[in-house]
């Protein structure tokens, strides 16, 4: 019996910490005053450790200030483990209460040491009872789940102790404190935590109640879990724990050794440290043996033999008595007696049958029994000296012990040697003596094993002499049944061939209670009852009158009427050899032997007829008898004849039946209702070669299209001696006998029989070295056979894989047809296709496809389709056989059957590069778009997986196309349902990795079957779908389309769907549709925006303490990626569309889309950045309200450390803010300057420029910022654009440092940085903007003397004239100002040279102008 675990004491909650020495109160109160604000630093009475000063420290628990309460907890809690009168005072003043109060009022550390003093508390019984009542244990349930990880641990120390009480593990589990705990023993990485969370659960589990909440909140996983833990406590928490639930439920085991509980439960076994986890483990290992087969076997496969044999050999006593009781339970199944004995279990349990425990003793003997009835453990028991200890045991006192050591010997004596090795170690003695004294099952399991032992000849006259003669007849009378029929077997041993036991049986006054035995008795008593008079009777006159004057003739003559076939036997035997009495002739007739011993000629045991044939021999002497036994005669002509003439005779009647069955329902069953299956059943077995045709082919016309009759002739024990015509018979014979199991074989129920007369190994020969008729009929058995699966194992074993691969190339259409049907069966496992492969039949398969008749083809079609499904050498050998281009061919055939058997051998083949080539090199492509919609069954689904692989490679996709295949997917996707509808869709997404198949698809309809697809709830179809409709809209000329065909309305509904993966690629595809102008009106049409704009808003925050700052997502999935998305939607469509920028600053875009400047992701950043930028280049009021909006100075920050695209979006918009001088300041507070000087010398090309021109824009008017952007280092890095910046750069940068010459300190700065040579280069070489911003900034570095002599010297003039005198020139009036400046710098002394490079011109003033300078 299994017991309940031991529940593990309630703890103290000390986990983790060291002692704690006795604290005197007046310290805890001083550490308390301590912690006291100004307004509670008042004194505290009390210098001892008195109950005032303890309700002191408790009230401090409801102060106000959270320091004060957690110095209470913990001086109060130090008070408690130092002294248990300090703890019960502690309670006394109420501490209970305000502790669990804490736990709701309290700050994290508060509850924490509050959790852990209820902890220490509750490892009081009365202590648990006063939490209870002030319903502590809700609070304590809710930290498990809220609190931090100290809170956790002492929480869950806490219940653990609560749950150790009946009344609390009830309100517990009523408050839902199961699942956290669960939930906790799962997650948590806290030792101390998951020991508690374990030791909770066990403790609830002492309620059976509460076991289905455990179950069903996942506490088995998390429990099983535990047991692998480092922690040996926890080991034993989870161990008992699942011996609990173990022990109360039966259909709860099967449910822990299926969720891998067995595998560390073996592991702990081993465990000889934790003795307690073992115990456990033992414990549930003994629940879970009882009333389970299906665990038996489980717990050996996972390895627990091995460790329950050594807690057998060296456990404590207790681990021992358990680990025998579990192996004694194991032993019940098969195949576990054979692993028990592998694993060496033999040897200890031998030994344990000597043990001095009682219960050891029974049990280890109980074992040997069960394993002894295994032949090899027979033999095993008895090689490391099993039967001399079960011989002692006999002795026994015990019944258990008797009736287990009876019984192992009883099995062991089933083994010829050890029926000797028992007499050799005295066993025969104590058996015998057990026969009259022993106690329960004790003596008939003696008797049967003095019957096994009587049958060794040495041994008979040991078991009379020691008395067991006149036991077994004692025994006969007054035993049970078991016992008696045990009698009766040992006394029909004892007495074959040996005169002195039948004289002593008959001394011994045996006669009676045998035939009272055949009387009474079961079937197994009657056969050993008669068998031991059948011996008494042969060659002993004295004993023929004995059983007649016993009444036995009557008793023996019923027994031949109604008995068994053994029964009969012996009845019959007894009654030939009474009937050798003539006084017992005439009992023999009046007792109405003739009509069964006539039957019993029709026997299908021979000794039976033969014994039936002498007795009928016998009484025919007295003419009475004859007459009898004429009118007795039943049989028709034709059966008679086939009992009992002649050879010839039975040959002719075997001939005609033969004939009579032929194509004739009723003749067949008639035959079958005259009793004529056996006669010709026995004809099978006969050495003439006409009998044994005419026989088989008999039966072979009887089981043609009618089940009845065949399921007749599998009764009449046909099969057997058809299988053995297989092999011994003419050619002929062979022929019928394998076409009749080939019809048996088409009834299913009828194939065991088959297999089990070892029809198959027949089959299989015949098939190899038969006539051409004989392996087409074989091969159709086979075929049979193979259909259900339970026999293509055997048919392989035997080796008929090679036979059924031969047969394939016969010219019989029949023949291929059953072999290719079988060989399509046996191709359905995994070892079939192996043997396929290795029988060379892939090659004779694939030419099947082309030289097969009738439907063959497609058969082979069939089987090449399963040798391909996942197995790399079976494609490698079919491709290499050449096997593609016929299955090809066969494609283009009108039979569906075919054509899905060769779509799905494509399907498979195709999975590999090779299959691919090969199948588009023999045109497969076109065939399988043609099945796409014209195909049948499953073949447009497997045809569009075909064309799903092949469209990953883009040299494929131009063919499928070219082939109509977009138009036939888009097609199927539209009318396609479950697999075609998946396999459509997943070919479309492939082709459309190719963007010129975009057009295709949504110009063949696709779209419509898409936009279908988004409106259904399941969330992989969404995400592909609407991954699908984003990439279609990639391609420019579907962007109208698109918008047209209604694709807007889903995509705006699914920005509001519940999963950010379907958010995002709706909102990419109107990201990508917003590209074309024309369809921003639409999109904004559709109200878009809001949706758009709500995908953008930040994640809202949690407000519980427990877990502030993080962030509660409003969907599942990636919405970052949908945000990046939604800010791109929001970029497009604010570029240069009016409208688009009116309605997303409607919306309120600006604030969250600023917020998205901040993002982790450079495209979220980007796309917002872009999108502020778009914005900003709308109207004024539109750059004010980004001001307003705090833009800014994220966008600074992204200038700063944004990446290259990010800052450039970021750099362009503080451009285009810069424009009013309000934002300028705001970008100077907002420290902008620096990050866009470094973004000049460090960021992309297009950022540079952008930085440029906001840098510009920024020294506008504003002396300051030139000092501070030249200061920033801005000068270099502008003259550096100059020279390697783009067109753009070179506008800005010479813009910005026409700006910053403005002011003298810059233009030395500038000449200094080697500026003026660029900015003369760009002169010529520049923009129209470049050469007017470089013009500007030349005039205004000329104010500098210095500079502009450099300027002049560094060949200026010419350029500079040269805009001057263009015509049309849009630099002019810059050239002109610079040559002016240079003109009239230094006193005019460069006038001469200004008029000498020809700008004279430049230097004339009107009188409006006023004179000119000297």
């Amino acid at each position: 019996c299994s017991r309940a675990p031991g529940r593990r004491p309630a703890s103290r909650g000390l986990a983790g910490e060291h002692c704690i020495a006795p604290v005197p109160l007046a310290s805890a109160l001083a550490g308390l005053l301590m912690t006291r604000g100004p307004a509670e630093a008042r004194p505290l009475s009390g210098g001892g450790n008195d109950l005032s000063g303890i309700k002191q420290l408790v009230g401090a628990l409801s102060a106000a200030n959270p320091t004060a309460q957690e110095a209470a907890v913990v001086a109060l809690r130090k008070l408690a483990v130092a002294s248990a009168k300090d703890e019960e005072m502690i309670v006394q003043a109420g501490g209970i209460a305000e502790l669990v109060k804490l736990l709701s009022t309290g700050n994290e550390v508060a509850r924490a040491k509050s959790a852990r003093m209820l902890w220490t508390l509750s490892s009081e019984e009365r202590h648990r009872s006063a939490i209870g009542e002030v319903r502590g244990i809700v609070p304590l349930v809710t930290l498990l789940s809220e609190g931090n990880s100290k809170c956790r641990a002492s929480a869950a120390g806490a219940l653990r102790n609560m749950a150790s009480d009946l009344a609390l593990r009830a309100t517990l589990a009523a408050v839902g404190g199961i699942p956290p705990l669960v939930s906790l023993l799962l997650s948590s990485t806290c030792e101390v935590t998951r020991v508690n969370s374990s030791g909770a659960l066990w403790n609830i589990t002492n309620s059976p109640d509460n076991h289905p909440a455990i179950v069903e909140s996942g506490g088995i996983p998390a429990l099983i879990n535990s047991l692998s833990s480092i922690n040996g406590e926890e080991q034993v928490n989870a161990s008992g724990a699942l011996w609990a639930l173990v022990a109360e439920s039966v259909e709860r085991r099967t449910i822990i050794a299926e969720a891998g509980a067995l595998r560390p439960m073996v592991a702990l076994l081993t465990n000889f440290v934790h003795l307690e986890a073992q115990a456990h483990v033992l414990g549930a290992l003994l629940s879970m043996t009882e009333g389970d087969f299906h665990l038996l076997r489980m717990i050996t496969q996972t390895g627990g033999l091995r460790p329950l044999i050594d807690v057998l050999s060296s456990g404590s006593m207790e681990a021992q008595a358990t680990a025998l009781m579990i192996l004694l339970n194991l032993a019940a199944d098969a195949e576990n007696k054979v692993d028990i004995a592998r694993e060496g279990g033999i040897p200890p349990l031998v030994a344990k049958v000597s043990s001095e425990t009682l219960n050891m003793k029974v049990d280890a003997a109980g074992t040997l029994a069960s394993l002894a009835l295994n032949s090899d453990n027979q033999i095993g028991i008895t090689e490391v000296g099993g039967i001399p200890p079960l011989v002692a045991a006999l002795s026994s006192e015990s019944r258990k012990v008797q009736e287990n050591a009876s019984a192992a010997l009883l099995h062991l004596a089933d083994n010829q040697r050890n029926q000797l090795t028992i007499r050799e170690e005295g066993g025969i003695e104590p058996l015998v003596a057990i026969l009259t004294t022993g106690k329960g099952e004790a003596p008939e399991n003696a008797a049967g094993a003095l019957m096994s032992c009587a049958l060794q000849k040495d041994n008979q006259k040991p078991i009379a002499d020691a008395g067991g003669i006149t036991s077994l007849i004692k025994l006969l009378v007054a035993g049970t049944w078991e016992a008696r029929t045990n009698a009766a077997g040992a006394l029909l041993n004892l007495t074959k061939d040996n005169p002195t036991n039948k004289i002593l049986v008959a001394e011994y006054e045996g006669m009676r209670p045998l035939v009272v035995l055949i009387e009474e008795g079961g079937q197994l008593a009657q056969e050993k009852a008669s068998g031991a008079l059948r011996n008494l009777a042969l060659d002993d006159e004295h004993n023929k009158a004995l059983i007649a004057d016993a009444d036995g003739i009557p008793p023996l003559v019923g027994l031949l009427a109604a008995g068994s076939i053994a029964a009969q036997e012996n009845a019959a035997g007894a009654l030939q050899s009474l009937a050798g009495r003539f006084e017992n002739i005439s009992a023999i007739v009046k007792s109405g032997a003739i009509a069964p011993l006539i039957a019993a000629l029709q026997s299908e045991n021979l000794l039976t007829q033969e014994y039936a044939a002498g007795t009928l021999c016998i009484l025919s002497t007295e003419v009475p008898n004859r007459v009898d036994i004429a009118k007795a005669g039943g049989i028709t002509p034709l059966v008679q004849a086939c009992v009992s003439g002649s050879m010839l005779v039975k040959a002719k009647g075997a001939g005609a039946l033969r004939g009579l069955a032929l194509d004739n329902a009723q003749n067949a069953i008639s035959i079958v209702k005259e009793k004529g299956i056996p006669p010709l059943s026995k004809l099978l077995q006969s050495d003439s070669v006409e009998a044994q045709t005419h026989s088989a082919a008999a039966l072979l016309n009887m089981s043609q299209g009618h089940a009845k009759t065949c399921e007749a002739i599998a009764q009449g024990g046909c099969v057997p001696l058809l299988v053995a015509l297989l092999s011994k018979g003419e050619v002929e014979a062979q022929e019928h006998a394998a076409a009749v199991l080939w019809n048996l074989s088409a009834i299913s129920k009828l194939q065991s029989t088959i297999s089990s007369a070892k029809g198959i190994p027949a089959l299989v020969k015949l098939l190899a070295g038969g006539s051409v008729l004989a392996k087409v009929n074989s091969a159709g058995a086979l075929n049979n056979m193979s259909r259900g699966g339970k026999f293509r194992s055997a048919i392989m074993t035997a080796g008929g894989i090679p036979p059924l691969v031969a047969l394939l190339s016969t010219e019989s259409p029949e023949g291929q047809m059953n072999a290719v049907s079988a060989v399509l069966n046996i191709s359905h496992t995994p070892q079939g296709r192996a043997a396929i492969r290795d029988a060379d039949g892939i090659k004779a398969v694939v030419s099947l496809l082309t030289n097969g008749h009738g439907d063959t083809p497609g058969l082979a079609a069939g089987v090449l389709q399963s040798l391909a499904n996942e197995n790399a050498p079976n494609k490698s050998s079919i491709l290499e056989a050449g096997g593609i281009k016929p299955l090809v061919n066969i494609l283009l055939t009108s039979s569906p059957i075919p054509q899905e058997n060769a779509t799905g051998a494509l399907r498979s083949l195709c999975t590999t590069p090779q299959g691919m080539k090969a199948l588009v090199d023999a045109g497969g492509i076109k065939p399988m778009v043609t099945l796409l919609t014209e195909g049948i069954g499953g073949a447009p689904a497997k045809a569009a997986a075909v064309i799903w692989k092949l469209a990953e490679s883009g040299k494929f996709r131009s063919q499928i196309s070219k082939q109509g295949g977009i138009d036939s997917l888009v097609r199927l996707l539209g009318i396609g349902k479950g697999e075609a509808q998946e396999n459509a869709f997943g070919a479309l997404c492939n082709m459309a990795l190719d963007s010129h198949n975009h057009v295709s698809i949504v110009q063949s309809g696709g779209l419509i079957p898409l936009l279908k697809l988004l409106a259904t709830n399941k969330l992989d179809i969404l995400q592909r779908a609407s991954a699908l409709v984003w990439s279609l809209s990639t391609t420019g000329n579907n962007r109208g389309p698109m918008v047209d065909q209604g694709c807007l309305q889903p995509l705006v509904a699914l920005l509001s769907y519940e999963h950010a993966d379907v958010q995002s690629n709706c909102a990419g595809t109107i990201m990508t549709l917003a590209l074309k102008k024309e369809n921003k009106a639409a999109i904004i049409q559709a109200n878009s925006i809001g949706p758009l704009v709500e995908i953008i808003q930040p994640e809202e925050e949690y407000d519980d303490e427990s877990d502030q700052g993080s962030l509660q997502p409003r969907v599942e999935g990636n919405m970052d990626a949908a945000q990046a998305n939604a800010a791109g939607a929001l970029m497009n469509l604010a570029f240069k569309f009016p409208k688009g920028q009116m309605a997303i600053t409607a919306a309120g875009a600006i604030q969250p889309l600023s917020i998205l400047l901040s993002s982790k992701y450079a495209e979220t950043q980007c796309n917002a950045a872009a999108a502020l930028l778009n914005l900003a280049l709308g109207s004024p009021s539109n750059r004010a309200s980004m001001a307003e909006a705090g833009v800014i100075p994220p966008l600074v920050t992204l200038v700063r450390d944004g990446s290259g695209d990010a800052q450039e979006h970021a750099a362009a918009a503080l451009w285009n803010l810069a424009a009013s001088g309000k934002n300028r300041a705001l970008m100077t507070e907002a420290k902008a300057i620096k990050p866009l000087v470094n973004l000049l010398g460090a960021g992309n090309p297009t950022a540079r420029a952008k930085a440029a021109g906001a840098l510009q824009t920024l020294c506008h008017k504003n002396i300051d910022n030139k000092v501070a952007v030249a200061e920033a280092g801005a000068i270099p890095h502008l003259i550096a654009l100059l020279q390697r910046g783009n067109a753009a750069a070179k506008e800005t940068s010479a813009g910005a440092l026409q700006s910053l010459a403005t002011i003298p300190l810059n233009r030395e700065a500038v000449a200094d940085s080697g500026g003026i040579e660029p900015l003369i280069a760009l002169l010529s070489k520049g923009s129209i903007v470049a050469q007017k911003n470089a013009a500007g900034a030349l005039g205004n570095l000329a104010d500098d003397a210095q500079n502009c002599s450099d300027i002049i010297q560094a060949g200026a003039l010419e350029p500079l004239v040269a805009l001057y005198t263009k015509e049309g020139s849009e630099v002019r009036d810059q050239a002109c100002g610079a040559l002016r400046v240079l003109a009239a710098s230094d006193g005019c002394r460069n006038w001469r040279a200004v008029v000498d490079a020809g700008g004279g011109d430049a230097l004339k003033i009107t009188s409006q102008q006023g004179s000119p300078g000297k």
